[in-house]
């Protein structure tokens, strides 16, 4: 179960004394949390009470309370779970080193899941230098560990597909969960979660509306199973259609690890739909999203325009950043949807409204704003800022991967033309072969 999924950041034999502490940061969950079921063995075996740790860091960079709003919903569904499981969870407000580092002076063995942003990593390394006990991280967010996947930053997916597919069989095993035999601990005090919510700046509203998400594993559970028996036979063909809802709505559950894509992808192998919708499915939920996993971890400015192209992308796009744009729209008027599109006006408002937006119509989204910027380097920015300010999938390596898709990576050479130069163009009518675009519009500018 654990197999290529441990990374030892302290060496050490568990003590006989204290507790295990799994500091629970990435997988938010306890369906199918490789961590959480590292931390119970363990836990088992030593004869150890366990102790899960949430840190609640209201400066995390750009969350704000439509982030923590959907988080916490998740979260405080996970402390019930795990109270029913025997385990105490308790919250903490703060810096997230240092307040793992306080609760770690009396632990035996600290475990964590894994997260693949800078900040994440960077906690992990930073947690390592100032505990004095073993520390190990578990992947559990994605189904082939990334390291295992490939040794450095792939071109596209068809450079990962076949790394990815010849290790599938051994990553995509039955999880099967252990009981916990210990006692509960009490004796930690807890901060109200609810409580953090009130220190969070109310610009961005919680999510609200026509999608409603609400954050949980519950909630994400009933999403895959009305997605696999309604919408998976037909993905394949359907994938694209904004209007009919033919899509799964997992991507901010997948962000907070709501969810795990190992049981998404267990659910929908072991499904009667349509291999071809399946097929399709598995395509994005794996390929792509561990392509998206594979740029963020080896390209460390994955967040950089800078970097985020590859050498024939931004020389194109150099090449013509002087091009006569057809019009020019600062932040202001696009965090409005305020343009003269009506299509991409309604893909604003959607995600500034449920904090989502399907990733095709995210791809429109983002080809636009290059063509109505200034420049390459303005858009790039413009494009970051209202992502991660809205979305609830925001500030994930799948986003940030888009977004670079926007401006040529994982992506080949395509006819010159002006103000793209050689990378990728979407317009209108193309929407229009996808889908109705007109009943979009009406949905969300009416």
């Amino acid at each position: 179960m654990f197999h290529n999924r441990l990374r030892v950041y302290r060496q050490g034999q568990v003590k006989n004394q204290g507790f295990i502490l799994y500091w629970m940061q990435q997988s938010q969950r306890v369906s199918y949390n490789h961590a959480l079921e590292y931390s119970i063995q363990l836990a088992n075996k030593s004869k150890l009470p366990l102790l899960v740790l949430c840190v609640l860091d209201i400066n995390f960079p750009e969350a704000n309370l439509r982030h923590f709003t959907f988080m916490i919903q998740g979260l405080k569904e996970v402390q019930q779970d795990l109270k029913e499981l025997g385990i105490s969870l308790i919250f903490k407000q703060g810096d997230m080193v240092t307040e793992v580092s306080k609760i770690a002076k009396n632990a035996s063995f600290i475990i964590s899941d894994f997260g693949y942003l800078k900040i994440q990593r960077k906690w992990r390394h930073d947690l390592a230098k100032v505990i004095d006990v073993p520390f190990y991280c578990l992947e559990s967010d994605i189904v082939v560990p990334v390291e295992q996947a490939s040794d450095k930053q792939e071109y596209m997916a068809r450079t990962i597909r076949p790394k990815i597919d010849k290790q599938l069989d051994d990553y995509l095993i039955p999880f099967i969960p252990t009981k916990y035999e210990n006692e509960f601990i009490d004796k930690y005090e807890s901060v109200n979660p609810d409580h953090i919510l009130t220190l969070l700046d109310a610009s961005v509203t919680p999510v609200s509306g026509k999608l409603g998400l609400n954050g949980g594993y519950s909630q994400a559970e009933s999403k895959l199973k009305s997605f696999i028996s309604q919408r998976l036979d037909s993905y394949h063909l359907h994938n694209k259609d904004l209007v009919n809802s033919n899509y799964s709505e997992l991507s901010p559950y997948l962000h907070f690890g709501q969810i795990s894509v190992l049981e998404i992808v267990d659910k929908v192998k072991n499904s009667s739909a349509n291999p071809e919708g399946q097929k399709a499915f598995l395509e994005q939920i794996i390929i792509r999203r561990e392509l998206a996993i594979n740029f963020c971890y080896y390209n460390l400015k994955y967040d950089d325009f800078d970097f985020i192209n590859p050498k024939w992308a931004a020389d194109s796009l150099d090449f013509h950043t002087l091009d006569k744009r057809p019009y020019i729209y600062d932040l202001d008027v696009l965090e409005k949807a305020d343009t003269h599109d009506p299509a991409w006006n309604a893909a604003q408002l959607q995600m500034t409204r449920t904090g989502y937006m399907h990733n095709y119509m995210r791809m429109y989204w983002g080809k636009k704003i290059i063509e109505w910027s200034e420049s390459p380097r303005q858009a790039f920015s413009n494009m970051l800022y209202l992502n991660n300010k809205y979305e609830l999938d925001g500030r994930d390596p799948n986003a940030f991967t888009g977004i670079a898709w926007c401006f040529g990576n994982h992506d080949t050479a395509w006819k010159e033309r002006d103000i793209f130069g050689k990378v990728r163009y979407m317009n209108y009518q193309g929407l229009k072969r996808k889908f109705d675009i007109s009943a979009y519009e009406f949905e969300w500018l009416t």
